[in-house]
């Protein structure tokens, strides 16, 4: 796909996440941060950039663009899964069930996504994450 078209979005962020999970953590960046560029900065693209950051060690600048996206927030809720995403890549528990919370107060649709997505592995033991699985009906009582 990237050599017929190689500003295509939608292939630089599966390219930066297929870097990101082998730990080639400069070319996950370099697809993110080209990603972002010809998205127009979509805010979820850059919530997506910081957690790569985050994970490659970055965490001044994952921390600086939470900011950014806390920012944005306040015109697109829906930015929450993503801002949950980045503090689950900084190891901040805390903070990423917050942000879990305010997903599931505004019904964010990325949601039902928690039992797939590999960002949240490192919660999935945690009574928390096992909680509010149940309440957007992940799991059966």
């Amino acid at each position: 796909m990237l050599a017929e078209n190689p500003n295509f979005v939608p292939a630089l962020f599966g390219q930066g996440m297929a870097y990101a999970q082998q730990g080639m953590f400069a070319e996950a960046i370099a697809a993110h941060e080209k990603a972002v560029e010809h998205s127009g900065k979509n805010p979820v693209l850059v919530g997506t950039l910081a957690g790569t950051r985050a994970m490659a060690g970055e965490r001044d600048a994952a921390l600086t663009t939470i900011e950014e996206l806390k920012r944005e927030y306040e015109k697109c809720e829906m930015l929450s899964y993503s801002i949950a995403t980045v503090y689950v890549r900084l190891n901040e528990k805390q903070a990423a069930f917050e942000w879990l919370e305010k997903a599931y107060a505004e019904r964010n649709s990325q949601l039902p996504d928690l039992d797939i997505d590999p960002e949240f592995d490192n919660l999935r033991d945690d009574s928390r994450f096992q909680d509010l699985r149940q309440r957007i009906g992940l799991l059966m009582v």
